[in-house]
């Protein structure tokens, strides 16, 4: 059983989800001491890591305000995006590492994997769930059971509740999971699910097999026609080429099925999604809203430093990815809360799609603002600080 946070522990996580936020470059123990108070000793953020508290509750809780303050009405679409990350490290002693391949170059390297799930509505992405592998070895060490990347991405869809009713809820994966587990658990809840298939999967049309990848390439070029895509997407993508058919899958699941090709590219996509009445430009619509997760993992790993813990603790590990997801949350935060005209929270229209990295910047300014009120009021009877805080100010 997981020991819940004292208030002051609960402080001083606020504390570390602040500094991850603001802080440039790394975002390793060291370098969150140099900007913490001077109390902060860099032993008490490893022990706090380190310490038997639950970390997923709290981006649980997180997530849901998020979601409520979004709005979301009956009729709306909340897309459920799920993928895995990976991330490279040497230490030898660290626990749970794996032998992974890295998708951009195919070679393979020992790190830690993330199976994650955020929310997507409204131009707006929150960090859902947060998952851990754990490989079969080391489980057999630790004793443990063991729970393949499928099993964890099936967890994610179990535990989306709580939605609005009314709110369509879409879950996007790629074809590493696209199986059996992963459709009954979105059919067990009524969610429609969008998918890629893999060049190698078999599908039946007309009562015939056939091969995605060598079929694909034909049925596009003969019998393939030109879609145009929705507002979201018509600005940064090309025509599509696609061909749309009834099929079903392995099992007698039935499913629609889409080829399609960017206009100029040689490259074909086979999707499939359990929306049976869909259209070719709808079902391409859906599943580019997938690449709002490739966009997390980019910020998490580059802004909020998802890659710079140096635990040797599988569970501190754990601590340190949803510390960033809760950092990424919080600048998420900033964005909910602006305001539109007559100071009015405007929540029926589309949020502004500022970056992470414009976020920051304003996170930064308003910790700025108010540390130099913190120095203003104090420099009340003291006339070199008021000076300081003054040309501070002026700058």
């Amino acid at each position: 059983m997981k020991n819940r946070l004292t208030e002051p522990q609960f402080r001083h996580l606020r504390m570390l989800v602040l500094a991850i936020a603001v802080t440039y470059g790394r975002k390793n123990i060291a370098a969150l001491k140099a900007i913490l108070p001077g109390e902060a000793h860099p032993a008490n953020l490893s022990l706090f890591l380190r310490y038997n508290w639950e970390p997923e509750p709290l981006l649980n809780i997180v997530a849901y305000r998020q979601l409520k303050a979004l709005g979301l009405k009956e009729g709306d679409t909340l897309y459920l995006i799920i993928d895995d990350t990976k991330v490279r490290k040497r230490g030898k002693r660290m626990q749970a590492l794996s032998k992974v391949k890295d998708p951009a170059t195919g070679r393979y390297f020992f790190g830690h994997t993330f199976v994650t799930a955020a929310l997507y509505a409204r131009g707006v992405t929150i960090p859902f769930r947060l998952k851990t592998f754990h490989s079969a070895a080391w489980c057999r060490k630790q004793r443990k059971p063991y729970r393949k990347l499928t099993d964890l991405a099936v967890a994610c869809v179990d535990e989306l509740a709580g939605v609005s009713p009314g709110v369509k809820v879409r879950v996007l994966f790629d074809a590493y999971y696209a199986c059996d587990k992963m459709f009954d658990a979105c059919d067990r809840h009524g969610f429609l699910w969008h998918t890629t298939l893999a060049a190698n999967r078999n599908v039946f049309i007309d009562g015939t097999k056939r091969k995605v990848g060598k079929y694909a390439r034909w049925v596009v070029s003969h019998r393939g026609k030109s879609v145009r895509l929705g507002k979201d997407h018509a600005g940064t993508h090309r025509r599509f080429r696609a061909a749309a058919f009834s099929a079903t899958l392995k099992g007698h699941r039935p499913v629609r099925v889409v080829f399609s090709r960017r206009k100029g590219e040689k490259k074909v996509v086979a999707l499939a999604t359990s929306d049976l009445a869909a259209c070719a430009s709808r079902i391409i619509d859906h599943y580019l809203y997938r690449w709002n997760i490739e966009v997390f993992f980019k910020d998490a790993k580059q802004l909020l430093g998802l890659t710079h813990y140096q635990c040797l603790d599988v569970d501190a590990v754990n601590r340190h990815a949803h510390l960033v997801a809760l950092a990424y949350a919080l600048l998420t935060h900033l964005r909910l809360t602006a305001t539109g005209e007559k100071g009015k929270r405007n929540v029926k229209r589309f949020v502004s799609r500022d970056t992470t990295r414009v976020r920051q910047v304003d996170l930064r300014n308003l910790v700025l603002e108010d540390s130099f009120a913190v120095l203003y009021g104090k420099s009340r009877h003291n006339k070199s600080l008021h000076k300081a805080v003054s040309l501070l100010l002026a700058a």
